[in-house]
């Protein structure tokens, strides 16, 4: 398994290091991270990246309340 796979888990919140889009990591699976995001249509889409290429975002003032979608 991947070292830097076991940083994350289902839940977190991911994006990719050329990219403000965030991600929801779904699930993961040896070096593979499954993710989830919303396009510009609300439609959901989902990915899954090598968890080489993907990285937390950096920390918001305020904390994790500035991640939550409004509908």
């Amino acid at each position: 398994m991947n070292h830097k796979t076991s940083n994350f888990k289902a839940g977190d919140v991911v994006k990719l290091p050329s990219e403000d889009k965030l991600m929801t990591v779904e699930s993961v699976e040896g070096d593979k991270v499954f993710c989830v995001w919303l396009d510009p249509q609300l439609n959901a889409v989902y990915h899954d990246f090598s968890a080489d290429v993907l990285v937390f975002p950096d920390p918001i003032s305020g904390g994790p309340k500035d991640y939550v979608m409004e509908n």
